[in-house]
């Protein structure tokens, strides 16, 4: 099986790649220390089995002597470490394994090692991580927690490992595009679906990326998809593999500056080369799809908004997105109904549930703004830190300015709304000292059921085209 040759971006993803794992090389154990659960500290202890495996296929990617040499030195030490078809997720776990998606995961390092380097090493060495892969992969099939898109890696790991060996496939499904919930996830299908390039299953992965590109707006390498399960790193949302591949797209598009993340680690895992050319072939790929609500800023002006009645608020209320300001809602487990007229957009929280005491101490729904350093927020055209139903609310920035008003249908006293510095739920980096946005909290000290409120949020319609 070959890699579509793409060197001059090939080459550029791999240097990128080998010096990410420069910062987590250990020069005492020759191994990456890194953390999965906090990828974002300073200092990392632990040693990773899968982001070792990435490391040393990553090596092998280079061609060249000494590294190819490290990475099967590498390779011998750790598959020592495989028990009952199961690694350990970090080294010091060890005897103790269990299974994960992470179990899963590693099949694709290992695989992608088995198919391209066999004369790179001694024949004991690759018959060892032939059988080891085959305990990792069976363990993996008997793992009893599947999400759809476990099942979908499994499937796509399947017809590729039947396709190397001309074998018959131990899956017996058809892969089926799972519901994906975040760009991370949009990553993990891509990166399996990628193994089946230039196999009969191809069209698969065609279709994936089809269905990734439908979620990015490609002139600002701009994730717009669902965000269910999107993450924050201070100021900015997280950063994936798919971010880097769509920026790669677009060749007329500025370079961008990506945050550093184990992102990096997976550039090895795919080829940008063959998406390029696949998107260059086929330009009738759909973007910015209007299944959400999403503005994105080109150069100097605001374009592309999208409004559609399929959006689902329930657990992100919406994703709003221009240069550095960002806006994001969570609410609570009620009933919500939306609808959009012109540059409005409505949301009807119907309250289902009698109210507790304790739910004085938790918001009804939440609004977080990134902060950069031009916002303001004035409530009634002055700067406030509490609001009242049918306050006019504005956000302010260089760019826009929205505004955000709440009424209720019966008992308005007993709502209030409240300005703070806080974290979302979804930032990877929150401490106890350390808040990265601004948050508008409605609270309510009592409620009865059936009471409705209402929240209108105005953009301007001359900052934007609707037509577009």
């Amino acid at each position: 099986m070959e890699i579509l040759d793409a060197p001059k971006l090939s080459k550029t993803w791999l240097l990128t790649a080998l010096e990410a794992f420069k910062t987590h090389l250990s020069g005492q154990t020759s191994l990456i220390h890194f953390n999965m659960e906090q990828p974002f500290v300073e200092h990392h202890d632990t040693i990773s089995i899968y982001h070792n495996f990435l490391y040393i296929l990553t090596l092998f990617k280079t061609h060249q002597v000494s590294d190819m040499q490290e990475g099967a030195r590498l390779l011998d030490h750790l598959l020592c470490f495989q028990i009952e078809g199961k690694f350990p997720h970090y080294l010091h776990n060890f005897p103790f394994v269990k299974p994960s998606h992470v179990q899963i995961d590693i099949l694709v390092p290992l695989f992608w090692i088995v198919a391209e380097y066999k004369k790179a090493m001694p024949e004991p060495l690759y018959q060892r991580l032939f059988f080891a892969l085959e305990r990792q992969f069976a363990s993996a099939l008997e793992f009893s927690h599947k999400t759809p898109l476990n099942q979908f890696k499994l499937i796509c790991f399947d017809r590729a490992w039947g396709s190397l060996l001309n074998r018959e496939f131990k899956v017996i499904d058809d892969p089926i595009l799972p519901y994906l919930e975040s760009s991370q996830e949009m990553s993990e299908l891509l990166i399996f679906a990628n193994l089946l390039y230039n196999t009969p299953f191809q069209a698969t992965l065609e279709k994936c990326f089809a269905e990734v590109i439908s979620h990015f707006h490609l002139k600002t390498s701009s994730y717009i998809g669902p965000i269910v399960n999107e993450k924050w790193v201070k100021e900015t949302p997280q950063c994936s593999l798919v971010h880097a591949l769509m920026a790669e797209l677009n060749e007329e598009a500025k370079p961008i500056e990506f945050q550093k993340g184990d992102f990096q680690f997976k550039y090895t895992l795919i080829d940008p080369g063959f998406f390029q050319q696949l998107y260059r072939n086929e330009r009738s790929f759909r973007f910015c799809d209007a299944k959400y609500l999403t503005a994105i800023r080109e150069e100097d002006h605001l374009t592309s908004l999208k409004l559609s009645s399929d959006f689902n608020p329930c657990q992100s209320f919406f994703n709003y997105t221009f240069g550095t300001f960002h806006l994001t809602g969570y609410m609570g487990s009620f009933e919500v109904k939306s609808q959009f007229e012109d540059n409005e957009v409505i949301m009807s929280v119907h309250l289902t549930t009698p109210f507790n005491p304790e739910d004085c101490r938790s918001p009804i729904l939440s609004f977080f703004i990134n902060r950069p350093e031009d916002i303001r927020i004035l409530v009634e055209g002055r700067p406030a830190t509490v609001f009242s139903a049918r306050d006019n609310v504005s956000i302010q920035t260089q760019d826009v300015e929205l505004d955000l008003q709440f009424s209720c249908q019966n008992e308005e006293r007993f709502f209030m709304g409240q300005i703070s510095r806080s974290n979302r739920p979804s930032q990877l980096c929150a401490t106890k000292f350390d808040a990265y946005d601004l948050c508008l909290n409605i609270r309510a000290t009592r409620w009865e059921v059936g009471e409705v409120l209402t929240l209108k949020l105005t953009i301007p319609t001359e900052a934007f085209n609707l037509n577009d």
